[in-house]
């Protein structure tokens, strides 16, 4: 999928690495087994949460993280989770609550993720 492809909610972030783009193409739903856990695809974007709550210096921080970080998959097994590509350098990251601006490195690439998750050094 070209980035010209792709709506502004996510073209909006610029240099989105290849691979995420090419395995963004290739899905329709990507779910574990027990529905958990989800990849994120071309209609999942939003800041609805944010702006429902009508607090704008919220809204603004939100977005403000969320304009460097492109998350593709969420989790609620456990709780709230989620895998982000941090823009300004591609490496993956999570992130959980409480504190979901809180990251840790999980992978040096998009696509350094997948080939761990194939391996079970990640488990979705």
């Amino acid at each position: 999928m070209e980035t010209s492809n792709l709506p502004e909610c996510i073209n909006r972030y610029g240099n989105i690495p290849t691979e995420y783009t090419r395995f963004l193409s290739g899905i329709r739903s990507c779910t574990n087994s027990d529905e958990t856990v989800w990849m994120l695809g071309t209609e999942d974007f939003g800041m609805q949460a944010a702006a429902d709550a009508e607090d704008k210096e919220w809204e603004t921080r939100i977005k403000d993280f969320w304009n460097h970080h492109l998350p593709f998959c969420l989790s609620v097994k456990g709780g709230y989770s989620y895998y982000a590509i941090r823009m300004e350098d591609g490496i993956v990251v999570r992130g959980a609550e409480p504190e979901f601006e809180d990251t840790t490195e999980t992978a040096a690439s998009f696509r350094e993720f997948m080939e761990m998750v194939c391996r079970k050094e990640i488990s979705l």
